[in-house]
């Protein structure tokens, strides 16, 4: 198989199950609330499947803790970045940071390197996914009032949260290891592998059918992206270099962080929107740059490969 055919078993599944989700959406084939189903199942059952498994594969020691910290250093600092450019509009600093691994990276970072390697993904992620869990959302539900504890109980109580904190657990205790070989371990993960095969066009089918742009605010919606370009860019360049130097970098590492810099942010953030021209001030920012996103997964997949 040459290369030409290799990215496009990578690049048409994407692209396809993008189009056949927008497609629905325009000709009414499925309605919203079947599609808030079909993302409930995805967030409750079938995405936790997958990050479980990705966080338990993981050989955790101080390369981990470091890319976890770079990761994290490099969100906050995109945040509050951000808030300097907030007179614009005031859910700017929460666009242009954090990064939409769940509904996006996981499935992308498949395609690319098979499911083997999604523990890699996971590691160059998990900087990410505690800082959108801790600071992000503390920050962003703040703005509403929603008090501390209703925050920590919301976070803690959530099937992906879950997910992750338990196979991380298994994974830094060496307890997932030590179940490999027995009973137990190969239900678990047959379990698993059963939940999270229809994961990744799931996602991109929702993806597409959110796809949706409002003709006023999508000029503030190009100068979004692009200060939410030029800074991902910035931070992955840093952490890439930092990384390096510190602790080495493999090539499916330096690949999981391109993509994971290359991610729209988190598709949560319309839900918190005051007003309804916030709401689509969001929806558009968020739907520009998941056509960016994807439009760069194409490039990635060409030097990957």
């Amino acid at each position: 198989m040459d290369n030409a055919e290799r990215i496009a078993e990578i690049v048409l599944p994407v692209l396809v199950s993008l189009l056949l989700g927008w497609v629905s959406r325009l000709r009414g084939i499925l309605s919203r609330a079947q599609i808030d189903g079909l993302k409930t199942f995805v967030v409750t059952f079938s995405l936790p499947a997958v990050l479980f498994m990705a966080f338990a594969e993981i050989a955790y020691g101080l390369d981990v803790l470091l890319t976890c910290l770079a990761v994290f250093a490099a969100c906050t600092a995109m945040l509050f970045i951000g808030k300097l450019f907030r007179r614009e509009n005031p859910l700017l600093p929460f666009l242009v940071t954090g990064f939409e691994a769940g509904m996006m990276g996981y499935s992308l970072y498949t395609l690319l390197f098979g499911a083997e390697n999604l523990n890699v993904m996971a590691v160059a992620a998990l900087g990410g996914d505690v800082f959108v869990f801790t600071l992000y959302m503390a920050m962003l539900k703040r703005r509403d009032g929603i008090p501390g504890a209703q925050i920590a109980r919301e976070t803690l109580l959530s099937p992906i949260f879950l997910a992750i904190l338990a196979g991380v657990l298994l994974g830094a205790t060496g307890l997932w290891s030590a179940m490999q070989g027995n009973f137990l371990g190969a239900a678990v993960g047959a379990v698993a592998d059963f939940l999270s095969g229809p994961t990744a066009c799931a996602i991109l089918f929702v993806v597409g059918y959110n796809i949706e742009f409002s003709r006023a605010s999508l000029r503030g919606a190009v100068r979004a992206a692009g200060i939410r370009l030029v800074l991902c860019a910035a931070f992955c360049v840093l952490c890439v270099l930092l990384l390096t130097w510190t602790v080495g970098m493999t090539e499916l590492l330096r690949w999981a962080l391109i993509l994971l810099f290359s991610l729209p942010g988190p598709y949560v953030l319309p839900v918190f929107a005051r007003s309804e021209a916030d709401t689509r001030y969001a929806s558009s920012c968020l739907s520009l740059y998941t056509l960016l996103s994807v439009a760069m997964f194409c490039v990635i997949a060409v030097l990957a490969v």
